[in-house]
């Protein structure tokens, strides 16, 4: 194969990965069951899909203070699915979408806090400008009862638990192969949503059965074919053009929220996510250098 042949093969993988994880919220919006009872069978199932495939990894002996890191990393990513499942109940599948996908400015934020990373003037005011565009997609609407802040404040915490995540990742990972790390907190946050729900509810979670086929697809649709396509081409891209694709996701969702349940973004929504992927743009463009 030519390497014009692979770098569209790759761009190929990249469209697919964008559409696969777009079909996140659509899915969690087609359920009845509560949200950590679908973030914990997703997970489980997730690590379910992987588990044949580990046969062909070497073992790996990590250091204690890696052992410490994974079960960490785990525990972000039940924070991560279990608050934006639940304000997807809250707000529109477009605006939840849209604040979980801003956990690169969080992963700049926070590597400048304790990782010491240095921020230049540009991603300063890059991080100023998502922020007012995320002030403007809830605006005025903030006074009104009726909205759906606290979904929108929910997703936001799921896209700085995703934070949290991705930066304990960049530690661990350069120990471990992507397929068993991934096994490994895909494992550890199902364990993790187990527990809160068991301390929450003082039960067993157990989903609605028609929702299975649905939680089934979440896990086999965007956790498995969509990051996992991601983390292929990652090896062969920069990692700022994979990032940088992670902006289609809010506008493939809303499109496929409209079509299916009739849920169209206001005004706002339009102006204060332009706003923000110029923001998140430019941060990606920082990347290059």
């Amino acid at each position: 194969m030519s390497e014009e042949q692979s770098i569209w093969r790759l761009f190929l993988y990249l469209i697919l990965a964008v559409f696969a994880v777009s079909t996140s919220a659509i899915l969690i919006r087609l359920t009845q069951t509560s949200p950590i009872v679908i973030a914990f069978y997703r997970q489980a199932f997730s690590a379910v899909m992987i588990l044949p495939f580990l046969n062909r990894e070497p073992e790996t002996v990590l250091l204690r203070r890696s052992y410490i890191l994974l079960v960490l990393s785990g525990l972000f990513l039940a924070i991560h699915f279990a608050t934006w499942i639940t304000g997807l109940q809250y707000t529109s599948v477009a605006r939840a979408t849209l604040f979980v996908d801003l956990q690169p400015i969080w992963a700049v934020i926070l590597g400048r806090i304790f990782l010491k990373e240095t921020l230049s003037l540009l991603e300063v005011f890059a991080v100023a400008l998502v922020t007012a565009g995320g002030i403007l997609t809830v605006g005025w609407q903030w006074g009104d009862a009726g909205t759906g802040r606290f979904g929108d404040i929910l997703a936001a915490c799921g896209g700085v638990a995703g934070a949290c995540y991705l930066l304990i990742g960049r530690k661990v990972r350069a120990e471990i192969s992507w397929l068993r790390y991934m096994y490994s907190v895909y494992y550890l946050s199902a364990i993790w949503l187990l527990l809160f729900h068991i301390l929450l509810y003082r039960r067993f979670p157990v989903p609605i059965e028609q929702d299975l086929i649905w939680i089934i697809a979440m896990a086999l649709v965007p956790s498995i074919l969509g990051h996992g396509l991601f983390n292929v081409v990652i090896r062969h891209m920069k990692a700022y053009i994979v990032n940088a694709a992670f902006l289609g996701e809010p506008v493939l969702a809303a499109a496929l929220a409209y079509l299916i349940f009739g849920e169209a973004p206001d005004r706002a929504y339009y102006f204060g996510a332009v706003i923000i992927f110029s923001g998140l743009f430019i941060l990606f463009l920082r990347q290059r250098r």
